[in-house]
């Protein structure tokens, strides 16, 4: 479990303190910072962005958490975005652009670019999803093994679903084999992440990793999207 710096309980229990919040609950309000924050780093959530509270709270959902215990979770968590937005600048709270979990060593540099508009451009030729597209380079696949792929959620009911509806509209097994690669590759650039939390960003960041660190041509980034597309 994250344990939180000592520089952050301070502040976050003067918050408490601030609003008002009993000091027999205050015990309650840091451990659902602390599992917040663990949550967030096991799962690749960004933990000072509101987008990732409801998936916190689904997730307590699932371990059986009362909704009386989810209401307090997230008034706990909202307290903690107010503190990161009105004291980012001091000792001990992390910056939202570039600090990782507070209470965790800096995180090691990651494969992943920063996003840049021009990298999720893609050819206007595209191919058609039933269309037997042309494997990707040695090279590619190669880049791709050497990175490690962290242990998370499963994706073998994904690789299923895939073969099913490439083989229910009659595509060829080479367009099968094609696309799983691109999945697979986008597995491992998400190390893993819980398919059900992708989003659009994840695949925007992907596309950028292949146009700017990768530099692969236009028609490799093009049968990423395809595969993507068709995920």
């Amino acid at each position: 479990m994250l344990t939180i710096s000592s520089g952050l309980r301070t502040q976050f229990e003067t918050c408490l303190r601030n609003t008002a919040i009993p000091q027999h609950a205050h015990a309650a309000y840091t451990k659902w910072l602390r599992y917040y924050l663990d949550f967030c780093q096991k799962y690749h959530f960004p933990h000072v962005h509101r987008e990732s509270l409801p998936h916190f709270l689904r997730k307590l959902q699932e371990k059986k958490q009362t909704q009386e215990q989810r209401q307090q979770a997230s008034h706990a968590i909202s307290l903690y975005y107010e503190l990161l937005h009105s004291r980012s600048s001091h000792t001990g709270v992390p910056s939202p652009t570039k600090d990782g979990p507070p209470g965790q060593a800096p995180p090691e540099p990651s494969h992943r670019p920063g996003s840049s508009p021009n990298a999720t451009h893609t050819s206007s030729k595209t191919r058609s999803p039933g269309q037997a597209s042309p494997e990707p380079s040695q090279k590619t696949v190669s880049s791709f093994n050497k990175a490690p792929i962290s242990t998370g959620a499963s994706w073998k009911a994904v690789y299923t679903r895939l073969a099913n509806e490439i083989q229910l509209r009659h595509y060829s097994p080479k367009t099968l084999k094609t696309y799983t690669q691109w999945v697979r590759h986008f597995q491992t650039f998400t190390r893993s992440k819980d398919p059900e939390w992708l989003c659009s960003a994840d695949v925007k960041e992907f596309l950028t990793f292949l146009a700017v660190t990768r530099k692969v041509s236009a028609s490799t980034q093009n049968q990423a999207f395809n595969a993507l597309l068709f995920f």
